[in-house]
């Protein structure tokens, strides 16, 4: 099992989601929270700041784990790890990993076409 770690970047009641681009290796075109899997000798709060770094450029002070699940299927087995934030600085520039973010309500994100981590947050 590999290990995932995603942030809840909020500002103003709304969530920070990344859109993978078509030529992402897994769930294409799915919306995401920042972060990503975890390479070896890392700790998993290693892992969220230089996932986060990579996609989005911006530096992030994590909290705590919010909520962790696991998300398995013919193809993945991933023990995802969701932090809520302290804070973050700088300017959102998109890795070629993704085409767009946006910032959504819960009840926005819901309507959406979610990469399992989301999903499985939000129910």
């Amino acid at each position: 099992m590999r290990n995932a770690c995603k942030v809840l970047i909020i500002q103003d009641g709304k969530y920070l989601l990344l859109k993978r681009s078509e030529d992402h290796p897994h769930f294409k075109g799915l919306w995401d929270f920042p972060g990503g899997r975890q390479d070896e000798g890392e700790t998993l709060e290693q892992t969220l700041i230089r996932e986060v770094k990579e996609e989005t450029t911006l530096d992030i002070v994590q909290n705590k784990i919010a909520k962790d699940f696991e998300f398995v299927n013919e193809e993945f087995d991933i023990h995802f790890f969701i932090y809520s934030l302290r804070s973050y600085t700088g300017k959102i520039i998109l890795s070629h990993e993704h085409d767009e973010f946006a910032w959504y309500s819960e009840e926005e994100i819901r309507k959406l076409n979610l990469h399992p981590s989301v999903k499985m947050y939000f129910e």
